[in-house]
């Protein structure tokens, strides 16, 4: 074992550096810092280390002691970051507890995980505060999702004619939406006219004081700052969805401005006109090579079945919200019908 491997444990705002020498072990980890902070002991707390890009790595024996030190000898490291946390289900606030008693901040086991792995990622990947791009209001890659199930029925079927059926298939949909869209009176896409309606109505009882021209301040709670010029609210949900947030929708309407000069073209019902201006046409068959039943049945390959049942579903996207049933047996909300319902009725 390598003696000049460095522990740097961190507990609230105070690092014990301790030093592995040869025939140091867990136990004698865990007695250092129980020398260092008199007020812990050995069943009330819980160590994580963090190694290159392994980050939250427990350490709850000699086992897990020997395996840190590999794994940091694997990599070249001669310091490794120990944190120290409060083995309980909620976190020790500051100021409280531990904090009153010896000035120092302690959290808890679970809270001391999560934090190490959300500070190893980049900010942008998961704060929308940070976020450099423009998201239009979607999440996830539903389109995609939603065209892969309205496909699903013609999986079985030979590749020339499952093209030919997802041919038909867009070439069909793209005729009724048009259809469809060129019935809309408004300027906005039916579904976002909603939304401005909604916002409407939420932000009509908000006063909104002017600071110039372009820029106002909503007291609504919290109080905002929106700049009209630069299509900005300090709530940051203009910028991503690029359509005007409830506080934009409110100024712009107490102002008696325009509200289709703050809209995205990307909202419009010209633009969604405008991308199902191009039909997909026909593809007659007449001249067509003739094709026996012999030769259009093209055997697949000789494969191990996995085991399991296989998946048809498609698998829903954390946080995607799904839409709940009315049963009209029971009258709850939920993933059963009339048909399903096993629920007990007088």
């Amino acid at each position: 074992m390598a003696a000049s491997v460095l522990l740097m444990c961190k507990y609230g705002e105070v690092t014990l550096v301790v030093m592995v020498t040869k025939g140091f072990g867990f136990n004698d980890l865990v007695q250092s810092i129980c020398n260092k902070w008199e007020n812990l002991a050995s069943s009330k707390f819980g160590l994580l280390y963090a190694v290159a890009d392994h980050h939250s790595c427990v350490l709850d024996n000699d086992e897990d002691f020997g395996c840190m030190i590999a794994l940091a000898a694997a990599y070249g490291v001669n310091c490794i970051d120990v944190s120290v946390g409060i083995i309980s289900s909620s976190v020790i606030e500051c100021g409280k507890s531990l904090a009153t008693q010896n000035g120092e901040c302690g959290g808890s086991f679970e809270y001391a995980s999560v934090k190490n792995f959300v500070e190893s990622l980049p900010v942008e990947n998961w704060a929308n505060a940070y976020f450099k791009g423009k998201r239009y209001g979607d999440m996830t890659s539903n389109a995609a999702e939603s065209f892969n199930n309205q496909i699903l029925k013609f999986r079985h079927l030979p590749i020339c004619n499952l093209v030919d059926k997802i041919r038909v298939l867009l070439m069909e949909q793209m005729c009724e939406r048009k259809q469809l869209s060129s019935k809309w009176n408004s300027s906005v896409c039916p579904v976002m006219d909603k939304k401005l309606i909604a916002r409407f109505d939420k932000g009509r009882t908000w006063h909104v004081a002017s600071a110039s021209d372009d820029i106002f301040e909503v007291y609504s709670l919290p109080t905002v700052v929106v700049d009209l010029k630069r299509m900005t609210c300090t709530c940051c949900r203009w910028e991503l969805h690029c359509f005007p947030c409830v506080h934009a929708v409110t100024v712009i309407q107490k102002t008696e401005r325009q509200l289709c000069n703050y809209i995205n073209p990307y909202y419009t019902v010209a633009a969604f006109q405008l991308s199902y201006e191009v039909a997909i046409n026909p593809i007659p068959t007449l001249g067509a090579p003739v094709v026996t039943k012999e030769s259009a049945i093209i055997l697949p390959p000789k494969t191990r079945r996995p085991r399991g049942r296989p998946k048809v579903a498609r698998i829903r996207s954390r946080g995607e919200k799904v839409r709940q049933l009315k049963c009209g047996r029971c009258g709850k909300l939920g993933k059963h019908n009339r048909r399903t319902c096993k629920e007990a009725c007088d």
